[in-house]
């Protein structure tokens, strides 16, 4: 047994630190066993073959612009020949900066000499780049299974990629003539009367030609459609391989606004997927939280099912994708060593859990049905993919087991008093020791967010997420202005709001706290609540503490009582008052009218409204 310390008296930080090292630690040692271990012929053979596809698509486009605006000149088509000497000779030689001495006197003049010499720096240089572009690194990781190899497994990809290129100048080489070829074919064909319309000459995708009889050149065979820089996982699907996959997606610099027929779009799900979110994104109506849920409910549908093609998902598929939601443990993929499972060692580790850490919720389950619902159908619509049209996800929603009401506790007033009692709020020993008792009370975002919320009823990413131009005078009074920002966004429209500070926050120095913050130079309110990841919401750096002394002051009741349940009182200590017109206590909430007449003809409240009913919130203590 190794023990390790870890620095720090902090559970919190102490759990983080040893996740972290246990993870750097099993990434080691799978190091270490791969390190003698080559990667399969048959695993390199299909890198070699997407190496190959990408290449020449590449080399076919800058070749066809070259040759047809009519710029190449003898030297051009001298320094192409040269080069394709260049990367045969790399192949038997290794790859090297400058030319190998002996290669030299095998190029007749001082002109060939020179025009060798660049191409080789060039080469080298391409060759040692290219292995990092997105697309090939992912494409890698996907065909090999991880993308943590040893220094002999990549070279191995390395010399693929170098025997990919060469084939593909080779190719490009002879492509001229094979459309010559093709074109004067189908001429015949016209003019024989085969065809009886006169279409326009549309030219066949490279992977489609046929070497004439005698040519002994590799044959490709048709790819699947995908999105460029995609390839298919050939493994079992893993979320690791699937954020690959994505990330190649994403990366694609593909043209999203051509003609689906002329220029057909990837049938992958990745690309799919990726397609709509940069269409929402570009017109305003996406942000990215809701991009990467999008992502995660599209992996998690693949990683179960199993597909990768848009044009394979059928109804029979997302009813199984809806059981299997209903089996998956309720903590699947919250760490890095889950992304490594597969579907089915995930299900047989599921068996040995009791059914209350199992499945999802029905709210969670019907949000992933009409997330993949959007992506079939922008794929059927935008990109013209003959999705199948008989897909309803609508038909397989889960009827909700709870009313809205009943969802959440809400705090009763004792409960309120009794949690507000906890040292956080009245002394503790010191900034890092919250739940022991002392004479310190550090006011910080762990001290702030509760007590706002208990105040305003707001949720609580509103208020953990709060920038400090938030906080505003109005009049003699002061007020928090809810809006979005580019790391925390809103539910809805009317979440927009701008709601009074009650007095008790104002006595206790909420407004001395957003001066320090100013005087600091902070971009928000509470700084230590902020994010390192965009995925991660404001409230995630406060959750520890919040949970131990909600558990610490209530016990089995803490279980039943979150955050959330804190803005249900506030809503029920609103309503029981009756000298609160209902439109003001809406205002307040963020929530629209129920009634259409309410919410489009009623006026909204005024400040001195909702001030008032904010004021009439019981002090927490």
């Amino acid at each position: 047994m190794i023990q390790i310390p870890l620095g720090t008296s902090d559970r919190e930080v102490a759990a983080r630190l040893s996740l972290r090292l246990t993870a750097e630690f099993e990434m080691t040692l799978d190091r270490l066993l791969r390190a003698d271990r080559l990667i399969p012929e048959e695993l390199i053979a299909k890198y070699f073959d997407f190496c190959l596809r990408r290449i020449v698509l590449d080399l076919s486009t800058r070749s066809r612009r070259t040759r047809m605006s009519g710029k190449i000149t003898p030297v051009d088509r001298r320094h192409e020949e040269i080069t394709r000497k260049v990367v045969r000779d790399m192949i038997q030689d290794g790859l090297s900066v400058d030319l190998p001495p002996h290669r030299i006197p095998e190029y007749a003049t001082p002109d060939d000499l020179e025009i060798a010499m660049t191409a080789q720096r060039q080469q080298f240089a391409f060759i040692s780049r290219s292995a990092r572009r997105p697309h090939f690194k992912a494409a890698a990781s996907m065909i090999v299974g991880t993308s943590e190899r040893s220094s002999d497994q990549d070279l191995q990809l390395t010399e693929a990629f170098l025997h990919a290129h060469a084939t593909a100048l080779e190719i490009i080489e002879k492509e001229p003539k094979e459309k010559a070829t093709i074109a004067a074919a189908r001429s015949a064909e016209v003019l024989s009367g085969l065809y009886r319309s006169s279409p326009s000459y549309v030219e066949p995708a490279l992977s489609s030609y046929t070497s004439p009889p005698g040519n002994n050149r590799i044959q490709i065979d048709p790819p699947v459609l995908l999105t460029d820089g995609v390839s298919l996982i050939s493994n079992p699907l893993t979320h690791a391989l699937l954020d690959a996959q994505f990330d190649a997606a994403r990366s694609s610099d593909e043209l999203l606004d051509r003609s689906p027929r002329t220029q057909p779009f990837g049938h992958d799900l990745a690309g799919a997927c990726e397609r709509s979110i940069k269409r929402a994104q570009a017109a305003g109506k996406m942000d990215d939280k809701t991009a990467d849920g999008r992502r995660m409910s599209i992996k998690l549908f693949m990683f179960v099912s199993g597909l990768q093609l848009v044009t394979e998902v059928e109804q029979h598929h997302l009813s199984i994708f809806v059981k299997a939601l209903k089996a998956l443990p309720r903590n699947f993929n919250r760490s890095l060593h889950d992304r490594k499972k597969s579907y089915s060692q995930v299900v047989a580790e599921a068996k040995s859990l009791p059914v209350d850490k199992l499945g999802r919720d029905p709210g969670t389950i019907n949000r992933h049905l009409e997330t993949i619902g959007a992506v079939l159908s922008h794929a059927r619509v935008q990109d013209k993919i003959e999705v199948d049209r008989d897909i309803d996800t609508a038909a397989l929603r889960v009827p909700e087991t709870k009313r809205a009401r009943n969802k959440r506790d809400a705090f009763e007033r004792t409960e309120v008093m009794q949690l507000f009692e906890h040292h956080i709020w009245r002394g503790c020993r010191s900034n890092v020791r919250r739940h022991e008792a002392g004479d310190v009370i550090v006011k910080d975002g762990l001290y702030w967010v509760p007590l706002i919320v208990h105040y305003t009823g707001a949720r609580l990413e509103e208020i953990a997420g709060l920038p400090v131009t938030a906080i505003m005078p109005h009049e003699t009074d002061w007020g928090f202005d809810i809006r979005p920002h580019e790391e925390r966004r809103l539910k809805n429209l009317q979440s927009e709001r701008l709601l009074p500070v009650h007095e008790h926050l104002l006595e206790l120095g909420l407004v001395e706290h957003w001066n320090s913050m100013i005087a600091q130079k902070d971009e928000f309110l509470f700084p230590e609540l902020r994010p390192k990841s965009q995925k991660l919401p404001f409230h995630k750096a406060m959750k520890y503490n919040w949970d131990k002394a909600r558990r610490m002051q209530l016990g089995s009741k803490a279980e039943g009582l979150t955050m959330h349940s804190l803005r249900h009182y506030v809503n029920i200590t609103l309503k029981d008052n009756k000298a609160i017109e209902k439109f003001v206590r809406l205002d307040i909430l963020g929530h629209a009218a129920v009634d259409l007449n309410e919410e489009v003809y009623t006026e909204g409240s005024s400040f001195e409204q909702k001030m008032s009913a904010i004021n009439s919130i019981p002090r927490a203590f």
